[in-house]
């Protein structure tokens, strides 16, 4: 027990709880060791998140730092990126894409960073989508066939192939992910 004692004030979970499981064997009803595993497995488990809430930052912030940046000048509309800027713009957001996907495997199925890595992962799938659309350069305008309620027009401007309104639609989810990713950190 002392040498437990000892352990945890010297931060060694693992031996400490290896040599508590040791005491636990001998007296199964040790209230001062059930205690002292109690206290150590809170700490140890402190200590693996907040080394994986390390990890997940030094992992993310790089990326989406850059992906910040890469729509630096994309207005609210996607309206002022020529095809060529947006042409530019889709090599870089590629590269930032294949950095996502090696991080995928061990973010995807954190517990504690699913969540906030698919935020920044949606994000940039968004900003694919937006560059797309641009990309393509299709007019279309809407047709709302005489029916001007409101629940046509949102239909008909959610289902628009309209490179315009696709790009404005997408810019917009791609903020509100980056909105969600950078909330999800302050938690």
């Amino acid at each position: 027990m002392n040498d437990a004692r000892e352990q945890i004030r010297s931060e060694e979970y693992e031996k400490a709880l290896e040599s508590l499981d040791n005491a636990l064997i001998e007296n199964p009803n040790s209230k001062d060791a059930l205690s002292l595993k109690e206290m150590a497995l809170e700490r140890h488990q402190k200590e693996i998140d907040l080394k994986e809430s390390e990890e997940f930052a030094s992992d993310t912030s790089l990326i989406h730092s850059e992906l910040v940046l890469l729509t630096d000048g994309i207005d609210e509309e996607a309206s002022y990126v020529s095809i060529k800027e947006a042409k530019e713009l889709m090599i870089k957001l590629n590269t930032i894409q294949e950095k996502l996907n090696k991080l995928n495997e061990r973010w995807s199925s954190s517990k504690q960073y699913s969540s906030s890595f698919g935020y920044l992962n949606g994000a940039a799938d968004d900003l694919n989508q937006t560059l797309t659309a641009i990309i393509e350069n299709i007019y279309e305008p809407i047709d709302y066939n005489g029916d001007y309620s409101r629940k046509n027009k949102v239909e008909k401007y959610l289902t628009s192939n309209d490179s315009g309104i696709r790009a404005k639609r997408y810019i917009s989810d791609f903020r509100l992910k980056i909105d969600s990713f950078e909330s999800s950190l302050r938690k």
